[in-house]
This record gives C-alpha cells, sequence and structure tokens, in this order.
C-alpha cells in the first residue's frame, strides 16, 4: 500500500513537467513585462501555436495592442471595443495565486465566449460529435495550459516545506476526475475541462 502511494505521487508530481518546460521555454523569448496583460496574451498566443491553432484564429496580442492610427473611425471603436473587453478578463490573471482550477474553466469560457477569436468555418464540415470534441479540446487546453503556466510561475517563489508537502498531498483532489466527489459542494462552479491536456493536444 505504501509503496502503491509512493508511486502514485511521483506520477502526480511528474504528470505536467512536459507543460512546464514549455511554460520556462516561453518566458525566454517573452517581450512583455512579467504579469502584464499583454504577457499572457503572448502566452495564450504561444499555447495557440503549440496546439496547431486549435484555440484561436487571430494572435490575442495583436487585439490587445491593435494599430489604430490608420482605422477608419468604426473600426478604430470596433478594435478598441474588442481591446478593452480582451484587457478586462486578462487581467484577473494577475491574482493567479488566489485562483483555483474552476476559476481558470470559468476564465477559459469568458475567453471562448470573445467570437471574434473564433473561426467558425472550421467546424463547418464537422458533425455535432465531432464539434462537441472539437469545443471540449479547446477547453481544456486553455484552461489547462493558463492553470499549468501560472501554477509553474507561482511554485517559484519561497514556499514552506510544510506549503509544498500541503500542496503535492491536495493535488489529487484538485484533479478532474476526482472532483465529483465533492462535486455537490461545487455545482455552481462546474466547467469542466473533461480532457486530460495530453489528449487535447493530441486532438489538436
Amino acid at each position: 500500500m505504501h509503496k502503491f502511494l509512493i508511486i502514485f505521487f511521483i506520477f502526480i508530481f511528474f504528470q505536467n513537467s512536459d507543460a512546464q518546460t514549455a511554460n520556462r521555454c516561453f518566458n525566454l523569448f517573452v517581450k512583455s513585462e512579467t504579469g502584464s496583460v499583454e504577457y499572457f496574451a503572448e502566452f495564450i498566443d504561444s499555447l495557440n501555436q503549440r496546439s496547431n491553432q486549435i484555440l484561436f484564429k487571430n494572435k490575442m496580442s495583436e487585439h490587445v495592442n491593435s494599430d489604430l492610427a490608420n482605422l477608419a473611425f468604426s473600426d478604430r471603436m470596433t478594435a478598441s471595443y474588442r481591446a478593452f473587453k480582451i484587457r478586462r478578463i486578462l487581467k484577473e490573471l494577475k491574482n493567479s495565486e488566489h485562483m483555483d482550477t474552476y476559476d481558470f474553466e470559468n476564465l477559459a469560457l469568458k475567453l471562448e465566449r470573445l467570437t471574434f477569436l473564433i473561426d467558425p468555418t472550421v467546424m463547418l464540415l464537422m458533425n455535432s460529435s465531432e464539434q462537441k470534441i472539437y469545443k471540449q479540446a479547446q477547453h481544456s487546453i486553455l484552461a489547462k495550459g493558463l492553470e499549468n503556466f501560472l501554477f509553474d510561475i507561482n511554485s517559484q517563489t519561497t514556499k514552506s516545506m510544510k506549503r509544498k508537502i500541503f500542496e503535492i498531498v491536495m493535488t489529487p483532489f484538485k484533479d478532474v476526475y476526482l472532483r465529483w466527489t465533492y462535486a455537490v459542494f461545487n455545482m455552481p462552479k462546474l466547467n469542466g475541462a473533461v480532457s486530460p491536456i495530453e489528449l487535447a493536444m493530441k486532438i489538436a
């Protein structure tokens, strides 16, 4: 029994290592100030590129910092409004140390509702089942990608050994497959990324 528990915790600890390595590589090339709206937008663009452009059709960073100089008045107003909506959502990530799995999933849903970022033509030839799988893959990649990225950043800050042990012990209870054990207490917050991110990336 003890050997099983040891193996289980080792598996939990390493299951996100590939994603965290990619996140650290992103930090080597990022241009914007860490923690800024532009910084988060660039990460989502990086995540989108790694997942075969499954998330959005255009770069989010270009919408956040649109060049308005040569645009007509109506186009300028549209671009400004879109930038405002993206910025308002991404600002929530500044408090990521206080966010849990459900917060990331809800934030991912807000981004997915920004229809001007999505390419609807991708799903024209898909049946309803394929569309559901595609949308779930999008949601899982975005929600889990943000969670893994920001968890990696926050874990780099100094923590007590007691805190580290507590987080390792509690990790299984944050997992999507075990959350139903206490779903009755969290039902209003559930917007599940039910696809494991590894499977979602394969779909992408």
